[in-house]
């Protein structure tokens, strides 16, 4: 047995996350037996099993347990209640993997024996309306996986939860699978609280997909890995743009309204990126122009990557780009306006991947992570 002192040295702290449990809220359920047991070998977890998050700061460290996810040898819902069933949404932008989670959802529900699983088309507000919801099978999940994006038209947005959680009653949802980023395990803590209060038992089970990488406590999205190839990729197209035209910069805006995740790792993957612009800095636009006048007095080239969130936290001081201003094209034409000026020659390879990256099939890594993910969910 691990104790906590054993993990978290002297002046550091443990914590425990609870997880909202439906026994909590709406007391014993069914105790039904796993099925797993009879088809095949599982190493079923239990109460105690815990992972363990250390988060460190420049003062102390601290050590969150979280509970794991993955089978148990009783259930709460006895998936041969034919009145019951599960359902599964995509909600906010697409991310690589969606599809594969979606059928690996599916796949495992069919182990423990549910029969009725539906896919809910538009997001949460797709729940509204009877015609979004699909009850799928086999062959409508056969080769989903092997495509980019989601079979289940995604949506942003938030519809009136409590008349979402009526829907969901009504139909006899017991297990709402959400697969999002950050907007959307938000929508589902508040899908869970809206079922509570029309007093109906069903597990909300969130799995983080999102190419931003920002789900505190979470080391990695699913669809981050592949996110983060595709705009390398990017990077090394304006490198060579930059490097095989005189007098030229290539720059590559990049997803991250909230945060610099995709553009941290992508240029430190890149390895060829001369200024990265983040979300988190604080950076004056004169020192960004000074340094593309050194650069290119230098080199004769540059790359530049930038999150899209940087309208708000890089140039909030100057009463420049409005919150919905696109920050590629406005950079950009920053740049070109500080060399006109000084009559210095220059040109701009811009490229935007934000749909190309969204929309990528996942690769090896993502396609099995999602996968695991939401087998354990």
């Amino acid at each position: 047995t691990i104790r906590g002192t054993d993990i978290a040295g002297e002046g550091s702290e443990l914590r425990r996350l609870e997880v909202m449990r439906v026994e909590d809220r709406y007391g014993p359920g069914a105790g039904a037996p796993s099925p797993l047991k009879a088809s095949m070998r599982t190493d079923f977890l239990d109460d105690e099993s815990w992972s363990v998050e250390a988060l460190t700061t420049s003062e102390h460290r601290a050590y969150f347990q979280m509970l794991r996810a993955g089978p148990r040898e009783t259930l709460y819902f006895d998936p041969k209640d034919s009145s019951s069933c599960a359902a599964v949404v995509t909600c906010g932008g697409i991310s690589p993997g969606e599809n594969n989670a979606i059928r690996e959802i599916f796949m495992t529900l069919r182990r423990y024996g549910v029969e009725r699983i539906f896919g809910i088309k538009d997001g949460f507000q797709g729940i509204l309306a009877r015609a979004n919801w699909v009850e799928m099978s086999d062959d409508y999940v056969q080769n989903i996986h092997q495509r980019g994006g989601t079979i289940l038209k995604t949506r942003r947005g938030h519809p009136d939860h409590a008349e979402a959680a009526k829907v969901l009653q009504e139909n006899g949802v017991r297990q709402l699978f959400v697969l999002g980023g950050d907007g959307s395990l938000r929508g589902a803590l508040q899908m869970a609280t809206a079922l509570a209060g029309v007093n109906h038992s069903c597990a909300c089970l969130a799995i983080p997909a999102t190419i931003n990488n920002d789900i505190p406590l979470v080391d990695r999205t699913f669809g981050f890995d592949t996110a983060c190839t595709v705009a390398r990729d990017s990077l090394t197209a304006a490198y060579v743009e930059a490097t095989c035209n005189a007098n030229c910069i290539g720059m590559v805006k990049l997803a991250g309204m909230h945060s610099g995740f995709l553009a941290l790792e992508s240029t430190l993957a890149a390895r060829n990126v001369d200024i990265c612009l983040l979300p988190e800095m604080d950076i004056a636009l004169e020192k960004v122009l000074d340094h593309c006048e050194t650069l290119m007095g230098a080199k004769g080239y540059a790359v530049i990557a930038v999150s899209d969130g940087c309208t708000r936290s890089l140039f909030k001081d100057l009463g420049g780009p409005a919150e919905d201003m696109d920050i590629g094209p406005w950079l950009k034409d920053q740049v070109l306006a500080r060399f006109k000026e000084k009559k210095k020659p220059l040109t701009i390879k811009y490229i935007d991947p934000t749909y190309t990256v969204r929309s990528e099939k996942a690769n090896a890594f993502d396609s099995h992570y999602g996968a695991v993910l939401a087998e354990h969910a």
